[in-house]
């Protein structure tokens, strides 16, 4: 939604520019950061050294050169790097082994108004001096984003025929009106560039997705006005496209047909994008205000949330806005497009877009709620941040570069809370049967699955359902649930150590034919599915499939009896949690902390591994969390929870 656009500049890219680069061209051999091709990999496509390796804990056996007070450089054979990594890292005293990674000049394009260029209606050059704020350059590092990510541009068309937009438009039949490749206004077309354009080719501006491809759906008119019905079409088209991430830099009032179409969207697994508005308002609009709507505010160069910009409680995150270099529709004297300066909110959602573009680029697996609350936790916090907007400035740069990191936990009465990257997709609350008890989330953190003590299974998000033990006769009740690796299947544990396969979850054992001295309290599966641990409230410890015992607390007088455990990423050790908080790790689980000599409010119900298992939560039952090692704190559910929390699961 614009609130003025330069009247039809022409590409006006300075000569001088032009003499200077070709100038610099024939004095160098080669440009900055660019090599000749020698025949093999180059230095640029390396991502970690071939023949070295760093080593942490103990000095390792062998030659070895120290870093730092506990690590290491070992030079290594090529071709044996990996087995030796596999070697040093089973050695006493070594607490991990790491490649000697790579590290790079932050990647820069070449597209001249990324560094300044003049265009018509500005007497000075402008550059696009808002990839640098939102730290792009640190994302493109890592990633140029990727065809397979379709990004649906709803507004009034985009001109496909523009020189940096030339191959990155698509079209699908009966998606919108006709003329979905021109576009009469221009608002369409400024939107795609800030997403999508061509980046690398020498030519005007740079678009935050190299490789991202634009789904152009024309919904708006030639005075950029649309109805409901034919937005609402549009949604549904889209998505049924192959659309994930759908872009609606318009605003209105609230309509009950596009809300609909807006649920579809989001129940078919994609995103929605809205500006929040430049009427300078804390009013809602919509489909901005609309639930799960990812509703994009405007900010400044100076990182201030500009004066135009409607905000709000409902507003998600903010993005820079105002003189935004952009793409517009070819003239008579300029066929190929033109290049101008635009202001708005609209112009700040593309930017969301194109950075929730790049971050499925990474990471095709991640969902993209998860995605949305990634971008919303790694903002970066501006004045407003809190009240005016609920997250910070957009910084795609520690969004694309951040480890997955969150938490869900669950309570009896069925109430979920998510933090982190790991959002809240729904709970029962109010509608079980039986008390819930255990939940698993799935392997893309978008979804998750509930299970009461009757065997009822209850999926949410993208976790699908296979089946549940609801329908039958249990001998004991159930008390511990866990996905596969696939998120196509899961187990459900008895306290007598039953064991109830679902999906492609394999039955490798049970204790249910065997006397146990305690109840079983939970279970934890290997990381290849392929087997699983069962864990006794005494700390036993009962081995299936490839699980493979690395010790227990069954023969050790506990303070308080165990109610958890979690596996290493490796699935080479374990982690037992008691209701004190104490930590027993086993393995090559390592020891961060724990509450066992604090006072509780409430007792620790159970524990979340990070990711790369250096770090672990432990969760109360009153949804107090403690965080150790490398897992951040993101909020707890303290003061929230109806009844008490039994079960966590992590992202």
């Amino acid at each position: 939604m614009p609130i003025a656009t330069a009247p039809s500049p022409r590409r006006a890219i300075a000569v001088w520019l032009v003499a200077i680069a070709a100038l610099l061209g024939a004095l160098a051999p080669a440009a900055a950061g660019q090599e000749r091709e020698t025949g093999g990999a180059s230095s640029a496509s390396v991502n970690a050294a071939p023949d070295r390796l760093i080593v942490h804990g103990a000095r390792p056996s062998g030659d070895a050169t120290r870093l730092g007070p506990d690590s290491w450089l070992v030079e290594v054979d090529p071709e044996e790097r990996d087995a030796t990594r596999r070697r040093l890292a089973t050695q006493p005293g070594v607490d991990r082994v790491e490649l000697d990674t790579a590290y790079r000049v932050a990647t820069d394009p070449n597209d001249p108004c990324y560094e300044g260029c003049f265009v018509t209606g500005s007497a000075t050059t402008r550059d696009q001096w808002y990839l640098r704020k939102v730290r792009a350059p640190v994302a493109w590092d890592v990633t140029q984003g990727s065809e397979s990510v379709l990004v649906a541009v709803l507004d009034t068309g985009v001109f496909a025929n523009h020189e940096d937009l030339v191959g990155k438009v698509i079209t699908r039949p009966g998606c919108g009106t006709a003329g979905a490749t021109t576009d009469p206004h221009g608002h369409g077309t400024s939107v795609a560039g800030i997403i999508g354009a061509n980046t690398g080719n020498t030519l005007g501006i740079a678009g935050l997705g190299w490789k991202t491809r634009i789904l152009a759906v024309r919904v708006l008119d030639s005075d950029g006005v649309g109805f409901a019905a034919t937005i609402s079409r549009g949604i549904r088209c889209a998505v049924d496209n192959g659309a994930r991430i759908i872009n609606l830099s318009l605003t209105g009032q609230f309509n009950e047909e596009v809300a609909k179409a807006v649920e579809y969207a989001q129940s078919q697994g994609a995103v929605v994008l809205a500006a929040s508005g430049n009427e300078a308002s804390p009013e809602e609009s919509y489909p901005g205000a609309l639930p799960g709507v990812i509703a994009v505010a405007s900010t400044t160069t100076s990182d201030t949330i500009a004066g135009y910009s409607n905000v709000g409680p409902w507003v998600d995150i903010a993005a820079p806005g105002s003189g935004i270099l952009v793409t517009l529709p070819g003239t008579a004297a300029d066929p190929e497009g033109t290049y101008g300066l635009q202001t708005g909110t609209s112009f700040s959602v593309a930017q969301v877009s194109g950075a929730l573009a790049l971050l499925l680029a990474k990471e095709p697996g991640l969902s993209l709620d998860a995605a949305a609350t990634r971008l919303k936790r790694t903002a970066a916090r501006i004045p407003g941040s809190g009240s005016s907007i609920e997250s910070g400035r957009l910084d795609v740069g520690a969004g694309v570069t951040a480890a997955r990191a969150g938490y869900w936990m669950a309570t009896a009465a069925g109430e979920v809370f998510g933090f982190g990257d790991s959002p809240t997709l729904g709970s029962v609350a109010g509608g079980v049967r039986a008390p819930v008890v255990a939940m698993a989330s799935t392997p893309t953190a978008g979804g998750y699955w509930l299970a009461g003590s009757d065997g009822g299974v209850f999926r949410f998000g993208d976790a699908p359902f296979h089946g549940s033990a609801g329908h039958l006769r249990l001998n004991r009740p159930i008390v511990g649930m866990a996905s596969t690796p696939t998120g196509n299947g899961y187990w459900l544990v008895a306290s007598d150590g039953g064991i109830f396969s679902f999906g492609d979850a394999r039955f490798f054992g049970s204790t249910g034919n065997i006397r146990l001295n305690q109840p079983i309290v939970g279970m934890a599966p290997t990381p290849t599915g392929k087997g699983y641990w069962l864990v006794a409230s005494d700390g036993g410890i009962f081995s299936f499939g490839d699980a493979r015992f690395f010790g227990s607390t069954g023969n050790i007088r506990l303070n308080r009896p165990v109610v958890g455990m979690s596996p290493t990423a490796s699935g080479r050790g374990y982690w037992l949690v008691a209701t004190d908080g104490g930590i027993f790790a086993f393995g090559d689980a390592r020891f961060f902390g724990s509450t066992g000599n604090i006072r509780l409010n409430q007792p620790i119900r159970d524990m979340v591994a990070t990711l790369g298992g250096r770090g672990y939560w432990l969760v109360a039952s009153d949804g107090g969390i403690f965080s150790f090692g490398d897992a951040p704190f993101f909020g707890s559910a303290a003061g929230r929870s109806r009844s008490p929390v039994v079960s966590a699961s992590g992202a």
